[in-house]
């Protein structure tokens, strides 16, 4: 009678392959989330940047309508704000520049009966120079 043979208890574990290859799928995994939180935090300064332009863009528009007068809307009584200089230099703003456009309308008459007043709030993006633009008209009655 011949003695039966046990099976050798085999070690458990993993092989080289299948460590590399999980390395490598979890890699993969990080990167990814790294990409997306990457982007995320692009969309955001970028929403932020248009947010705070589209603000600044309203408030010079808002001093212009509601000005003194009708006569003093004129491109002379609301210049141009380089970069560091929007809202008297505050440093807030300092990425910011703002233009101010103003068109008149002449009447049968010859007279100014109408402006229109275009406000545009620029700023440097990673692509290039971005711009949010706002206009309104303002009629003398």
């Amino acid at each position: 009678m011949k003695a039966a043979r046990t099976p050798q208890a085999t070690q458990g574990g993993f092989t080289l392959i299948e460590t590399l290859i999980a390395m490598t799928l979890f890699s993969i995994g990080v990167l990814t989330l790294a990409q997306v939180q990457f982007a995320a935090t692009r969309s955001s300064t970028s929403s932020k940047r248009t947010s705070t332009a589209s603000a600044l863009a309203s408030d010079r528009l808002e001093e212009i309508v509601f000005g003194p007068s009708f006569t003093a809307i004129t491109d002379v009584n609301f210049p141009d704000e380089d970069y560091g200089d929007v809202s008297h230099g505050d440093d807030r703003y300092k990425n910011f520049k703002r233009t101010v456009a103003v068109a008149d309308s002449i009447n049968i008459a010859g007279t100014i009966c109408m402006k229109s007043v275009t406000v545009t709030v620029a700023w440097e993006a990673s692509n290039g120079e971005r711009t949010v633009e706002l206009q309104s008209r303002v009629a003398r009655f």
